[in-house]
């Protein structure tokens, strides 16, 4: 996953996917991947991948002049961690790679209180995320992702990829997700809001560039 994306949540599982406007969007725009994922509920979320914030931005804001209705976020990655050689969670940079489509992911919106950004953003990386990598092996990279518009929410969002669906849906519906939860609203007042995402479907006229 690149470090700039757009996440798109149409009104209906179809509407994307299915949506010729989107063809014109893709061609217009500097989208590197369009990727579709459902949930277990059979929503759509879809991310498109781009080369840089400011491509972001002008995405999402394409998108949502493209349709009323879908949530839209145009998101730049701050802070990520995979596996070293030995299988141990590691900080990598931002700069790195790391360009595999995920096949299945696990989606975290978390809600930051009103001015504690930097004190909220040490304790998620030194703290959150790495105990979350070291209490399920399975993950293979962690990535929190920040707004970049003013319009979108005061929300970051964290993706968690999972090489296999069987891996996604353990975590799920195991006890860390639901403990983890618990920890963040009694520490930050808050409620995170977790979804399970795959596996992976090109979007038409997207793919990978």
């Amino acid at each position: 996953m690149r470090a700039s994306v757009v996440m798109v949540e149409p009104g209906s599982p179809d509407d994307l996917l299915a949506d010729d406007r989107v063809r014109t969007l893709l061609a217009a725009f500097p989208v590197v991947t369009a990727t579709g994922y459902r949930t277990p509920e059979a929503e759509q979320v879809v991310l498109l991948e781009t080369p840089d914030a400011p491509a972001a931005v002008a995405v999402a804001d394409a998108v949502d002049a493209l349709a009323a209705g879908w949530a839209v976020r145009a998101l730049q990655a701050v802070h990520r961690m995979a596996r070293d050689a030995a299988g141990e969670a590691v900080q990598v940079p931002l700069s790195a790679a790391l360009r595999t489509r995920p096949a299945h992911l696990m989606s975290v919106v978390l809600p930051v209180p009103a001015g504690r950004l930097d004190e909220w953003s040490r304790w998620y990386d030194d703290h959150h995320m790495p105990t979350v990598l070291t209490l399920e092996r399975a993950i293979t990279v962690g990535h929190r992702f920040a707004p970049l518009r003013r319009a979108d929410p005061d929300e970051h969002l964290v993706f968690y990829e999972f090489p296999a669906a069987a891996d996604l849906e353990r975590f799920g519906n195991g006890a860390v997700p639901a403990t983890k939860t618990a920890e963040y609203l009694e520490r930050w007042g808050v409620r995170n809001r977790r979804r399970m995402l795959g596996p992976p479907t090109d979007v038409p006229g997207g793919g990978t560039r």
